[in-house]
Order: C-alpha cells, then sequence, then structure tokens
C-alpha cells in the first residue's frame, strides 16, 4: 500500500526558481515515489523544456 499524506510534489531548480515537474512525486521511499508517480511530464511541452534545460 502506498500513503499519499508521506508525498510531495517534485521541484527542479531553474535559473533559482522552483518549478515543479507535473505528475511526479517524491514519497518516504522509492517504491512510493515511483507507484504514485505518472509520466505526465513527458508529455507536456513545458515540462520537457524545463527538464531539457536543466541537463
Amino acid at each position: 500500500a502506498t500513503l499519499r499524506t508521506c508525498t510531495i510534489p517534485r521541484y527542479i531548480p531553474i535559473r533559482d526558481v522552483m518549478i515543479p515537474v507535473d505528475g511526479m512525486l517524491v514519497g518516504c521511499d522509492s517504491l512510493e515515489t515511483t507507484l504514485l508517480s505518472s509520466l505526465a511530464c513527458f508529455y507536456s511541452e513545458t515540462c520537457v523544456s524545463a527538464l531539457r534545460e536543466l541537463f
């Protein structure tokens, strides 16, 4: 089972601004992170552009 109360949204820093990553959560452990996150970011051009700028 997963605990939604044990998750926070995932953010990435870009030019001193924290940008939320659509559909990605950080859980208390790796399994929760994997099960509760989605691939929504990879279907959003804005999110993909932000990730590309980071790397």
